[in-house]
Protein backbone atom coordinates (compact mmCIF):
# COMPACT_ATOMS: atom_id res chain seq x y z
CA UNK A 1 0.00 0.00 0.00
CA UNK A 2 1.43 3.23 -1.03
CA UNK A 3 2.94 5.87 2.13
CA UNK A 4 1.32 9.00 0.42
CA UNK A 5 -2.14 10.20 -0.95
CA UNK A 6 -3.04 12.91 -3.07
CA UNK A 7 -5.84 15.68 -1.71
CA UNK A 8 -7.96 14.42 -4.40
CA UNK A 9 -7.86 10.79 -3.17
CA UNK A 10 -8.63 12.54 0.14
CA UNK A 11 -11.37 14.39 -0.65
CA UNK A 12 -13.23 11.15 -2.62
CA UNK A 13 -12.63 9.39 1.05
CA UNK A 14 -13.94 12.45 3.28
CA UNK A 15 -17.60 12.52 1.06
CA UNK A 16 -18.03 8.75 1.54
CA UNK A 17 -20.45 8.28 4.44
CA UNK A 18 -19.76 6.29 7.55
CA UNK A 19 -22.47 4.21 7.54
CA UNK A 20 -21.94 3.10 3.89
CA UNK A 21 -18.23 2.65 4.77
CA UNK A 22 -19.71 0.39 7.81
CA UNK A 23 -21.97 -1.65 5.54
CA UNK A 24 -19.47 -2.14 2.72
CA UNK A 25 -16.95 -3.19 5.06
CA UNK A 26 -19.21 -6.00 6.75
CA UNK A 27 -19.38 -4.91 10.19
CA UNK A 28 -22.27 -5.41 11.97
CA UNK A 29 -24.98 -2.74 12.75
CA UNK A 30 -28.16 -2.33 13.00
CA UNK A 31 -30.84 0.51 13.24
CA UNK A 32 -31.79 1.47 16.05
CA UNK A 33 -34.07 4.68 15.19
CA UNK A 34 -32.16 7.74 14.86
CA UNK A 35 -28.68 6.19 15.19
CA UNK A 36 -26.55 2.54 14.65
CA UNK A 37 -25.33 0.70 16.82
CA UNK A 38 -22.48 -2.21 16.23
CA UNK A 39 -23.76 -5.46 17.43
CA UNK A 40 -20.24 -6.59 18.60
CA UNK A 41 -19.15 -3.75 20.78
CA UNK A 42 -22.93 -2.52 21.66
CA UNK A 43 -20.86 0.83 23.43
CA UNK A 44 -19.96 1.66 19.92
CA UNK A 45 -22.84 4.32 18.63
CA UNK A 46 -22.99 5.88 14.99
CA UNK A 47 -25.32 8.86 14.67
CA UNK A 48 -24.98 10.85 11.24
CA UNK A 49 -21.03 10.73 9.88
CA UNK A 50 -19.77 10.51 13.61
CA UNK A 51 -19.17 7.37 16.01
CA UNK A 52 -19.05 7.33 19.63
CA UNK A 53 -16.89 4.46 21.30
CA UNK A 54 -18.20 5.18 24.69
CA UNK A 55 -16.46 2.19 26.66
CA UNK A 56 -12.88 3.46 24.69
CA UNK A 57 -13.83 7.19 25.13
CA UNK A 58 -13.30 7.59 21.48
CA UNK A 59 -14.87 9.68 19.31
CA UNK A 60 -14.40 11.10 15.77
CA UNK A 61 -16.40 12.20 12.03
CA UNK A 62 -16.15 10.17 9.22
CA UNK A 63 -14.92 7.23 7.51
CA UNK A 64 -11.46 8.01 7.62
CA UNK A 65 -11.21 8.73 11.49
CA UNK A 66 -13.08 5.40 11.91
CA UNK A 67 -11.18 3.80 10.01
CA UNK A 68 -7.90 4.72 11.65
CA UNK A 69 -9.30 4.42 15.14
CA UNK A 70 -11.35 1.20 14.95
CA UNK A 71 -8.90 -0.46 12.39
CA UNK A 72 -5.50 0.57 13.69
CA UNK A 73 -4.52 2.27 10.38
CA UNK A 74 -2.13 5.15 9.34
CA UNK A 75 -3.79 8.27 7.53
CA UNK A 76 -2.34 7.12 4.23
CA UNK A 77 -3.91 3.26 5.06
CA UNK A 78 -7.47 4.73 5.91
CA UNK A 79 -7.68 6.65 2.91
CA UNK A 80 -6.71 3.86 0.76
CA UNK A 81 -9.05 1.23 2.66
CA UNK A 82 -11.95 3.87 2.14
CA UNK A 83 -11.70 4.54 -1.17
CA UNK A 84 -10.97 0.41 -2.24
CA UNK A 85 -14.27 -0.67 -0.65
CA UNK A 86 -17.39 -1.05 -2.96
CA UNK A 87 -20.00 0.70 -2.61
CA UNK A 88 -23.97 0.08 -3.25
CA UNK A 89 -25.42 2.46 -5.43
CA UNK A 90 -27.80 4.69 -3.77
CA UNK A 91 -26.85 3.68 -0.40
CA UNK A 92 -27.29 6.39 1.08
CA UNK A 93 -30.54 7.53 -0.48
CA UNK A 94 -32.48 4.34 0.63
CA UNK A 95 -30.92 5.15 4.06
CA UNK A 96 -32.70 8.15 3.91
CA UNK A 97 -35.97 7.03 2.44
CA UNK A 98 -36.48 4.28 5.46
CA UNK A 99 -35.38 7.22 8.13
CA UNK A 100 -38.30 9.16 6.51
CA UNK A 101 -40.58 6.75 6.21
CA UNK A 102 -39.79 5.86 9.73
CA UNK A 103 -40.14 9.30 10.88
CA UNK A 104 -43.76 9.49 9.37
CA UNK A 105 -45.31 6.82 11.39
CA UNK A 106 -46.79 6.69 14.68
CA UNK A 107 -44.75 5.67 17.33
CA UNK A 108 -45.93 2.67 18.69
CA UNK A 109 -44.85 0.90 22.26
CA UNK A 110 -43.32 -2.36 22.34
CA UNK A 111 -45.80 -5.42 23.61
Amino acid sequence: MKERVTAEEISKAREIHLIDYLEAKGEPIINQGKFYRHQEHDSLVFKDNMYFWNSQQEKGVGAISFAMSYYNMSFPQAVNDVNGVEYKENAREVREQIAQKRANEPFVYPT
